[in-house]
């Protein structure tokens, strides 16, 4: 709601920059438990829209790195992951900086920064496509949204379509930990695969 308050008076948006991104951005934060004063930090560094270089975004595939948003989190999150030792709260920072190895050891805040960051930045590019996708179905099928808007209830379905008919992701990469075999194909230990989401709509 606060994110469409900032556009709302206007009657329209380029939805991509005005609300997609900036709403998986601050959502993520808030499932992770970024502090509220360093939202607008966060929106400067990672928001396309809002960078005075108009450099690339966490997850995005285009436009030039000018600014390595990963690692401006790696330093950002280690922050946290220290203070979260020493001030633990209700939230999934603290819940990283606390884990330990198997044997008891901890980890460098560091490490678990870089846990931390890949956690926020793989929650950002495909939420934006999954809202991008969302809403041209809505648009190209004016009976969707008609049922969508009657019975808000089809909602979290129209969701799941969505994700299945335009996946976000195009391709997802998987090591074979054990030797097997998938659809006839001799898979041995260590062999990469190459998962295609998309090829699960195609008829059988």
């Amino acid at each position: 709601d606060s994110q469409i308050d900032t556009f709302l008076a206007r009657g329209e948006c380029e939805f991509m920059d005005a609300f997609a991104q900036p709403f998986a951005v601050l959502v993520v934060a808030d499932l992770l438990g970024v502090p509220a004063e360093d939202r607008i930090e966060f929106r400067k560094h990672l928001i396309r829209v809002e960078q005075e270089s108009g450099g690339a975004v966490v997850g995005g595939t285009d436009g030039e790195v000018t600014h390595g948003p990963l690692e401006w989190l790696y330093g950002k999150f280690s922050g946290y992951v220290e203070d979260r030792r020493l001030n633990p709260r209700d939230d999934i920072l603290t819940g990283l900086a606390n884990a330990t190895f198997p044997g008891g050891a901890v980890p460098d805040p560091m490490d678990v920064a870089r846990i931390a960051a890949n956690v926020f930045a793989a929650g950002q590019e495909t939420t934006v496509r999954l809202l991008s996708f969302a809403f041209q179905i809505i648009g190209d099928r004016p009976d969707i949204q008609k049922r969508l808007r009657e019975d808000r209830s089809l909602i979290p379905n129209f969701i799941e379509e969505t994700l299945r008919m335009e996946s976000p992701l195009r391709g997802q990469f998987r090591m074979a930990k054990v030797a097997t075999t998938l659809a006839g194909v001799e898979i041995p230990v260590g062999a990469t695969l190459m998962l295609m989401p998309g090829g699960a709509n195609g008829s059988a």
